[in-house]
């Protein structure tokens, strides 16, 4: 039946498991020389997630071959995971495993899928398991107090120690760093294989994922087996009668200094890159890789400072809101803030108008080669009538509109390259909604240089 057990808070997740003791084949239980972990760590263009399968060797190597065909050939995320993950599909591979003389604890089948969901900026956890003959999924993540997840081998005399361990680490892990609660997982691990030595193997595999990717561990938890592999579609024939230990997609390791980096054999270094935070928006290499890669460095230089312009409101008196009659604008410094998870607000109500300007672009001192302006907005209210118009200038100098619409969208970059030799101290933007109903939001907004 194996071991597989998990912490997860809202900001990670740290996974273990046993080795492979045996496999069903046949309905028999055989003996393996060569030990597989109970998970794999799926990069999926959403992030890395982790699936875990306990239980019917059969019908997990089943399920891992469908889950790879899913992320290899159709980009599938968590979420198209969870879809494919439905109750009938997993009755299906469950009912199509052949008659076994095992007892009934070795002929389960549980699964576990885990991630980073970025559009609610937390961690999930979901367990699917057999109830009254149907598959049932289970948010482990859905109680904030739930914090330890156990799948496999464990008898009712068991339950009460695993609620004592899972007190434990939930009081205790969030004082300690991501090897403390690997090592725990370990050790609960290797007690239950102390207990059942038969049913259960040594701990011997581990995962951990923070919202920005994979976090390496030390390397006495050494990760699941990597297996470089063609998608499924084109070698379907072999997928399918492959063992149940894979690794799919590209394996990130972050690292923070150059010198952990290149501390491996057969390592070079090809450039760095700034991640994006939690929930923003993709970020592009620092150009900092040298002759053999690409020439130069790339710099953000952020605007340093926002405002609302003098307006005229209906008495007659001027104002320094921005805006004119049920008009506003909320939040300016959001705009400015480096955050693509933050932003000002510029709405103009039932009937008025409003502007905001950002300006004091960082000057650059050397001669640059290429200069971008982005600027990162969405548009949630606007009854099109009107054009929403983000515009560029230099000083008091119109240069062109960025963005000019009259429709709604989702979070959206509008980017332009800048004339060539332009004193970047002298970029503004200008975001201006000036009819009824529509609401303009700022998240971001900067200059990219290429030295």
């Amino acid at each position: 039946m194996s071991f597989l057990s998990l912490y997860f808070n809202r900001d990670c997740i740290v996974c273990a498991s046993d080795d492979l003791v045996s496999i069903e084949q046949n309905g028999k239980r055989i003996p393996l020389e060569e030990r597989s972990p109970k998970f794999q760590t799926i990069q999926t263009p959403g992030g890395p997630v982790l699936l875990g399968c306990v239980g019917r060797s059969d019908c997990c190597r089943q399920l891992v071959t469908g889950t790879r065909r899913m992320v290899a050939d159709l980009g599938t995320t968590l979420d198209g995971l969870r879809e494919g993950f439905s109750a009938e599909i997993l009755k299906a591979v469950y009912e199509k495993r052949p008659t076994s003389s095992l007892p009934p604890e070795c002929d389960a089948f549980q699964v576990m899928l885990a991630g980073y969901d970025a559009a609610e900026q937390r961690m999930r956890v979901f367990a699917y398991v057999l109830d009254n003959g149907d598959f049932k999924e289970i948010e482990l993540t859905a109680n904030p107090s739930n914090c330890v997840g156990c799948f496999g081998w464990a008898i009712e005399t068991d339950f009460a120690d695993l609620d004592r361990f899972s007190d434990y680490v939930g009081r205790n892990a969030p004082k300690h760093d991501l090897t403390w609660v690997a090592q725990r997982l370990a050790d609960q691990t290797n007690k239950i294989k102390n207990k059942y030595p038969n049913a259960v193997g040594k701990a011997s595999y581990f995962a951990a994922l923070v919202p920005a990717g994979v976090f390496v561990l030390p390397q006495q938890f050494p990760p699941a087996p990597e297996v470089s592999l063609q998608p499924v579609a084109a070698n379907a024939e072999n997928a399918a009668g492959a063992v149940g230990r894979f690794f799919v997609g590209t394996y990130h390791k972050i690292e923070s200094a150059i010198e952990s980096a290149l501390n491996g054999s057969a390592r070079m270094f090809v450039g760095s890159i700034t991640t994006p935070p939690a929930g923003g928006q993709p970020t592009i290499g620092n150009n900092d890789g040298g002759a053999g890669n690409q020439v130069g460095e790339v710099k953000t230089h952020f605007f340093g400072s926002w405002k609302t312009p003098i307006v005229f409101n209906a008495a007659g008196a001027t104002t320094q809101t921005g805006a004119t009659g049920t008009g506003s604008v909320s939040n300016g410094q959001n705009a400015i803030d480096g955050s693509d998870t933050t932003f000002a607000t510029i709405s103009t109500g039932t009937s008025g108008t409003a502007e905001l300007d950002l300006t004091t672009v960082a000057g650059v001192s050397s001669r640059y080669s290429k200069a971008t302006l982005y600027v990162l907005y969405d548009i949630p209210q606007n009854d099109g009538s009107a054009f929403v118009d983000i515009q560029y200038n230099q000083g008091s100098s119109f240069l062109g509109d960025l963005v000019s619409r009259n429709d709604t969208c989702g979070l959206t970059t509008a980017s332009i390259d800048l004339p060539f030799g332009l004193n970047l101290a002298t970029v503004s933007v200008r975001a201006v909604a000036s009819s009824p109903n529509i609401t303009l939001r700022i998240y971001n907004a900067y200059v990219k240089v290429v030295d």
